[in-house]
């Protein structure tokens, strides 16, 4: 009876729902659709758990174009099933305003004058779930790094490692690199380093591009302050296959990726980037029944844009990039 009582009620707030979602797609769904929607919806609250399972795979089905739907819906309800069922589905149908958010955010920081920016990346290895890097490897490490980025897609940025000082130039696909022991200048590229080399900077329209062509499924997740500044948080799972001819080299660890995900912190006011976390986690190996797990967690951060004093290059580390 108490879930009868729940059905009928979500049948009178699934109408407004439906008012509420066609006011923030801007488009009209056919009768023929709200209709479907809204009988779908109302059996996810079913007693039948086979009824609730159809229904659910029938919506995911719809896709896109119902999510407003599925979002005010959610916001309406009170039933534990059908909210639960609901926040599967929007973890799973893509949401178009998100990914332009993002889209807008990646263009803000290319048009950008300067900014300031701060990396941190740890690596470490993982079994039984408990980290085993000092045991059995020498990969884990943390690298903090800050610096200025400036438009011409230079960044500089200078920092430590677990054991060594690191400087660094990056610039239209090099790296310039001062090396720990002799302290002498090197000059390597984005392809030699890897997917290392995007744990240090987006600073191009090539690493912009190739972020936009990575993001699979992107979702809101609520809003954070970053310092004083309210941002939009938006949660994206990445294409392993684009991601593969992104990082050639290393195509046999993109086949081992088993979770690869972004947030972006995107300024409510100006759609400005304040914040990217990226983390990968790849499958290493394979010791007993349990696997290895190698993973990337980075955290970068951006801030006083346009308000940085211009980055001053040394002769040497010119020559290098100008060099062929």
């Amino acid at each position: 009876m108490a879930r009868l009582i729940g059905i009928l009620g979500l049948l009178i707030l699934l109408g407004s729902a439906l008012v509420l979602a066609e006011e923030k797609s801007g488009t009209k769904l056919s009768p023929e659709t709200e209709k479907q929607v809204k009988g779908l919806v109302t059996r996810l609250g079913s007693d039948d758990l086979q009824e609730r399972e159809t229904a659910q795979k029938e919506l995911l089905t719809l896709g896109m174009p119902i999510r407003p739907l599925l979002e005010a819906a959610l916001k309406e309800t009170k039933d534990p099933e059908v909210r639960m069922r609901l926040n599967q589905l929007l973890k799973e149908i893509p949401d178009n305003a998100a990914k332009e958010l993002v889209f807008q955010g990646l263009d803000n920081l290319l048009k950008a004058k300067n900014y300031r920016i701060e990396v941190e990346t740890k690596v470490c290895v993982s079994m039984f779930g408990k980290d085993v890097s000092e045991v059995i490897s020498e990969n884990k490490q943390t690298i903090t790094l800050s610096g200025v980025y400036q438009n011409q897609d230079l960044t500089y940025l200078r920092g430590k490692t677990d054991k060594d000082e690191a400087e660094c130039y990056v610039q239209s696909g090099w790296m310039v690199i001062r090396e720990p022991g002799s302290k002498k200048w090197m000059k390597i590229s984005n392809r030699e380093m890897g997917r290392g080399r995007f744990f240090i900077s987006i600073n191009s329209v090539q690493d912009v591009k190739m972020v936009k062509e990575w993001l699979e499924k992107t979702r809101m997740v609520g809003e954070e302050k970053i310092g004083e500044t309210i941002c939009q948080v938006v949660e994206a799972t990445l294409n392993r296959e684009k991601m593969k001819k992104s990082f050639q080299m290393l195509e046999d660890d993109m086949n081992r990726i088993n979770k690869s995900v972004m947030k972006f912190y995107l300024g409510k006011k100006d759609c400005l980037l304040y914040k990217l976390d990226t983390e990968f986690e790849t499958e290493t190996g394979m010791i007993g029944r349990d696997f290895m797990k190698d993973s990337w967690v980075t955290a970068m951060k951006f801030s006083d844009y346009g308000k940085m004093e211009p980055i001053v290059i040394p002769a040497e580390v010119k020559e290098l990039l100008e060099s062929d």
